[in-house]
C-alpha cells in the first residue's frame, strides 16, 4: 500500500500520519502535476488497485468504505 499527498505540505500529511496511525510510506505529489498530468486523476479521494503485475485494476473515486476495500483487494490477490 502506499498514499500519496496531493497539493498538501509535508508537515500536514505528517499530522495526519500520526492522528490516524498510518505504517504506510505517503508520497508527496506538493503541486498535483503527477497526480494530473501523468496519471490523468480527475478528482480527489481516489484509490487506485494495482495488481502483482503492476497492471491497473481498478479505479475507486470517492471515499471507499471497509468493506469495498476489503473486496477489491480480494480481488487482486
Amino acid at each position: 500500500m502506499l498514499g500519496v499527498g496531493v497539493k498538501d505540505s509535508k508537515d500536514s500529511i505528517q499530522r495526519m500520519v500520526n492522528h490516524l496511525g498510518l505504517a504506510f510510506p505517503i508520497g508527496l505529489d506538493s503541486h498535483g502535476k503527477v497526480a494530473a498530468d501523468q496519471y490523468r486523476i480527475p478528482g480527489l479521494p481516489v484509490t487506485v488497485f494495482v495488481d502483482r503485475e503492476g497492471m491497473v485494476r481498478t479505479v475507486w473515486r470517492g471515499s471507499i468504505d471497509r468493506e469495498s476495500l476489503d473486496r477489491a483487494i480480494q480481488g487482486i490477490l
